[in-house]
């Protein structure tokens, strides 16, 4: 994250020092740590319309996915005046999960293919991601040589993380010959936010 510390008042503000809290930083059992830095700077002066910006490298727990956490940015500075002066300022930001769709394996019914007669294949797949993909829709899809019986989309609803699942499609050869080919398959989810969001399955 970018954290940007900007002078919109008409003063400079002089021996300026800023500090980030991360809630729960202080416990061996956090889910986000501020990485590289204590969480405390030294600015010095900063003229009106001036802005400094700091890099910040925040380490996200998978258990902190779907979250909402604040930040707390305090400023203290001194004014024109020589007079100290304090200032707080709360943050949020959301922690969106990761879903990472994997292929396990793929079997053929029946083994052998035969041209122009219809055959299932049956996939295994599993959620490597963080979070649980939401509403998992599968879209079959011409590929190779290999022709779907339908292109009706298949509901695999929910994906936990960790938890193998499977899906069965009808397919029939038009155009091949012995050898290795390659369904990529589309799908369509919801991520812990209700971002819909799509990605495609490369399926052998």
């Amino acid at each position: 994250l970018d954290l940007t510390i900007k002078n919109e008042g008409d003063g400079t503000a002089s021996s300026l020092a800023v500090s980030l809290t991360i809630p729960g930083s202080q416990s061996l059992t956090t889910s986000m740590a501020l990485l590289g830095s204590d969480g405390s700077w030294y600015l010095g002066e900063l003229r009106p319309g001036e802005s400094v910006v700091m890099p910040l490298k925040i380490f996200v727990s998978p258990t902190a996915s779907g979250t909402l956490t604040t930040f707390t940015v305090s400023t203290s500075y001194t004014d024109e005046n020589l007079r100290g002066k304090q200032q707080v300022n709360y943050l949020g930001m959301i922690v969106r999960g990761v879903v990472d769709l994997v292929v396990l394996d793929t079997s053929t019914f029946p083994s052998q293919i035969t041209l122009g007669k219809p055959f299932s294949i049956t996939v295994s797949l599993i959620n490597l991601g963080t979070t649980t993909a939401q509403s998992v829709l599968i879209s079959p899809s011409a590929n190779q040589g290999l022709q779907p019986a339908g292109y009706d989309k298949v509901f695999l609803g929910d994906l936990a993380v960790n938890v193998p699942s499977s899906f069965t499609l009808t397919y029939s050869a038009t155009n091949i010959t012995t050898g290795k080919y390659v369904l990529n398959l589309e799908y369509t989810y919801r991520d812990n936010l209700g971002q819909k969001l799509k990605g495609t399955l490369s399926v052998p």
